[in-house]
């Protein structure tokens, strides 16, 4: 997603975007090196990044948070500040949403939403 995402290489306007977007990926590593995995995933917030390749000539950079009430204030406040396209912190309200889910699987793990019949796109 680096060496392809062109609001990442040409960025000339964000000082941080780098150091930000690394924060989330050392805080995914340390979550997961954490020998007790058996934890509330709602009273704490676990923060990854999500690459999204649906777009394979332009993939982009994806937000996930298990508990967005509990984002640090710094780190969300960095994280608002980045401006990549498609960047959002997701909402408590939205993350339990059946599309929500659909949608961030479908990044992670470049499956194609299917449209149905009703219109709404899913899994």
């Amino acid at each position: 997603v680096f060496d392809q995402n062109e609001d990442f290489n040409y960025n000339e306007e964000q000082d941080s975007l780098g150091s930000s977007l690394m924060e989330v990926m050392l805080s995914e590593s340390r979550q997961m090196l954490r020998r007790e995995q058996n934890c509330s995933w709602n009273s704490s917030n676990h923060t990854q990044l999500i690459y999204d390749f649906s777009q394979q000539d332009s993939p982009q950079f994806r937000l996930i948070c298990t508990s967005p009430d509990n984002l640090d204030g710094q780190q969300r406040k960095n994280l608002q500040q980045l401006k990549l396209p498609g960047f959002t912190i997701p909402t408590t309200a939205e993350l339990r949403k059946r599309h929500t889910l659909d949608r961030y699987l479908s990044q992670a793990l470049c499956i194609p939403l299917n449209e149905g019949q009703d219109g709404r796109e899913s899994l």
